[in-house]
């Protein structure tokens, strides 16, 4: 889920993205701390915006063989 959305993201746009995946919108904010927990994403407290992290970016890469 966290790959269709921007690499700085707000609430609003993942709230949009998880209507269109037909789930509640009381998941919003599990689904922010477990991310956060995850090293995914970092909150800026002066942008108020969310932020892929580099640790998601490289866990992203496809596997080399």
């Amino acid at each position: 889920m966290l790959d269709s959305l921007p690499d700085t993201l707000n609430e609003s746009q993942l709230d949009a993205l998880r209507a269109e995946l037909g789930k509640n919108k009381e998941g919003i904010k599990v689904q922010l701390r477990q991310w956060q927990h995850r090293k995914f994403i970092t909150y800026s407290n002066q942008t108020e915006l969310y932020i892929k992290t580099e640790e998601y970016a490289t866990s992203c890469l496809p596997a080399r063989a």
